[in-house]
């Protein structure tokens, strides 16, 4: 560990109090650097976000520790004495579009094709890149199949979207497994990622409320605007989800290279959504982890999450990806609401009851955030990750999920680019 001297300490200003930011102002503070963290919301978090419902967590965004084997995030839930349990497809319930359940063989065989999707390895030489949909047959059938095939289909790129955060004719082929993910199952939180969160802020100057409007940057110090007030540093560290680098909101003077203004823009902005649909009582399998709805209709949720084996209350979790998610922000919550509790009426009967409370994450018209997680579409690259992540002029540096390309999409890839930003000022 490389420790500030007194000649070059100075302040420094972390743009954004999501994960990587967090990261990077506690490193930063541990190397001896004096730290100003400025969020725009009025909380702490970013893309985590928990929120308390009769005394147990529901993460609105970020929810799993993705592959538990080696993942720094483990290891700070085992130093926090947190719980995390894990989940699988494989114990799950599917359903088809009449209400009907799948046989374990179809379950299995469905599961199978979907789970080799997300697994497969392009040979596919970067000049050539296309979608995941033109590159894999069997996604892009051109000769009639029968209704079932048809809904099977729909539901594995449904599902796929859902994960991935954008469709498969959006997402690359040649990059579709570009990352370095950890070994072993992923986990959910018990008590979700705010016990984490807080942890990661202990000890920090933080500012809510400043929303940064303008970073304005020489060879001598960094001048950050907000709505409200001006501030001073000798570097700064930008957190910024790629969705709002995107949106133009922030202006940067001078303007950022060009090589990096272009990477942002390759980059795609994913986007997952949740409908939160909490109950009086379980009417589903209590033990399952999902249930699966194989439906014809493309706007159907289709993956639901048990979280009653993990947080004790009866409380299902539809999920949303892609341009799927896109066009149901533009539905009111109880329009979504009774789209998913009308898959649940033919799956467990009209007399299941109404939730007492429901929730709809909109991640996409947060301004904040401006989607959930980045993806590689056709035309851009890995390598556009590493550019976010280059600084400029020895002033500005770059940190989220989105500048690391071996865990893009990802808390641990927040947490892992916030330290390797802090890094990067010694």
């Amino acid at each position: 560990m490389v420790l500030a001297t007194d000649e070059d300490i100075g302040t420094v200003i972390v743009i954004g109090a999501g994960v990587a930011g967090l990261a990077a102002a506690r490193k930063l503070v541990q190397l001896g650097w004096k730290v100003t963290v400025l969020e725009g919301r009025d909380r702490i978090g970013g893309r985590v976000c928990t929120q308390g419902y009769k005394g147990v967590a529901i993460d609105l965004g970020a929810s799993w520790i993705h592959g538990i084997e080696g993942n720094p995030l483990t290891e700070i839930s085992a130093q926090l004495g947190l719980k995390h349990q894990p989940t699988s497809l494989e114990g799950s319930c599917f359903f088809d579009v009449n209400g009907k359940g799948l046989n374990a063989q179809a379950s299995r065989s469905l599961i199978k094709r979907y789970q080799s999707l997300l697994s497969e390895s392009s040979q596919t030489p970067v000049d050539a890149d296309q979608s995941v949909e033109s590159a894999v047959p069997w996604l892009s059938v051109s000769q009639p199949i029968c209704e079932s095939e048809q809904r099977y289909l729909t539901w594995i790129k449904a599902a796929f979207a859902s994960y991935m955060g954008a469709d498969v004719f959006h997402h690359s082929w040649a990059y579709l497994n570009d990352d370095k993910p950890f070994g072993g199952a992923n986990h959910l939180l018990v008590d979700g990622y705010a016990p984490i969160v807080k942890f990661l802020a202990q000890g920090l100057n933080i500012q809510l409320g400043q929303v940064v409007k303008q970073v304005i940057y020489n060879r001598e110090h960094v001048v950050v605007k907000t709505e409200t007030a001006q501030f001073v540093a000798d570097r700064v560290i930008v957190t910024l989800p790629l969705g709002v680098l995107q949106s133009g909101q922030v202006s940067f003077e001078p303007p950022l290279p060009a090589s990096k203004q272009q990477a942002v823009q390759r980059l795609g902005m994913g986007l997952l959504n949740k409908i939160i649909l909490c109950f009086p009582r379980c009417f589903w399998q209590p033990e399952i982890d999902f249930i699966g709805y194989v439906s014809d209709n493309s706007g159907d949720s289709p993956l639901l999450l048990n979280l009653l084996p993990h947080v004790g209350n009866p409380v299902l979790v539809a999920f949303l990806g892609g341009e799927t998610a896109r066009k149901s922000e533009k539905l009111q919550d109880r329009q979504l609401v009774k789209q998913v509790m009308s898959s649940l009426q033919r799956m467990y009967g009209k007399e299941i009851p109404q939730p007492t409370t429901t929730i709809v994450t909109r991640w996409g018209s947060d301004r904040f955030a401006c989607g959930s997680y980045s993806f590689i579409p056709v035309g851009a690259s890995g390598e556009d990750y590493d550019i976010l992540a280059t600084p400029v002029e020895k002033r500005l540096f770059f940190a989220g999920e989105a500048t690391n390309r071996e865990h893009p999409g990802t808390v641990h890839g927040a947490l892992l680019s916030g330290i390797r930003a802090a890094c990067q000022l010694t």
